[in-house]
């Protein structure tokens, strides 16, 4: 799953190349939308926060296919190993600015090997080894873009819903049963659920 990502990660970040000179992009605009301006190529993003598609903290791009639809890619570091997404976005203005829809897919690399100090059924703490297994997820979000200043960067911020498409998520291989108050701190920490955070985008390649 994480090569499939990988090469749908690729897929999504060539429509830059043929952006350059495609003059079909004419439609496009910096900051305020403007006649006859140009948006961006692309435009680079790090973000943070829980649950986000790129994790924690991560960096990500999102490409301009059409007037309102970009497509994008990115990866960073989560609780639950390294993180991979692709999606799309789709906005109510031009060059990602004002208010924004997006969904698509994350998935999680996992930790094996994964040590730690959990309550067994038996009500005592003890130290337990686990495989928390990777997790594929779908994602949907809302997103609000303003511009910073008369420049190409953007702020936003973004909440959202993440739904596992993927079961079990752990596998204990050493250590008494944990509880089901220790099986509630794993989904908890999990990928899933509520989506939230703020991120910088940065636009390149007019």
């Amino acid at each position: 799953m994480k090569r499939i990502l990988l090469c749908m990660f690729a897929l999504a970040m060539a429509p830059a190349g043929f952006a350059k000179d495609a003059k079909s992009t004419s439609y496009l605009h910096v900051g305020k939308p403007s006649k006859g301006s140009v948006c961006q190529k692309v435009y680079l993003n790090l973000a943070a926060g829980f649950n986000m598609s790129t994790g924690i903290i991560g960096i990500g791009a999102d490409v301009p296919v059409a007037e309102f639809v970009t497509v994008g890619a990115g990866l960073g570091i989560s609780t639950w190993g390294s993180k991979y997404t692709v999606g799309a976005k789709y906005f109510f203005k031009p060059c990602q600015l004002g208010w924004g829809l997006g969904g698509g897919l994350t998935y999680n690399g996992g930790l094996p090997g994964y040590t730690a100090d959990m309550e067994s059924i038996y009500g005592v703490t003890q130290h337990v080894k686990l495989d928390l297994l990777p997790i594929t997820s779908f994602y949907f979000a809302g997103y609000r873009y303003v511009s910073l200043g008369k420049g190409n960067s953007r702020f936003y911020a973004t909440l959202g819903w993440s739904v596992p498409l993927t079961s079990p998520k752990f596998r204990q291989t050493d250590g008494d049963p944990i509880s089901d108050k220790s099986k509630t701190v794993l989904n908890i920490i999990s990928p899933g659920g509520l989506v939230g955070g703020i991120g910088f985008a940065f636009g390149l390649g007019r």
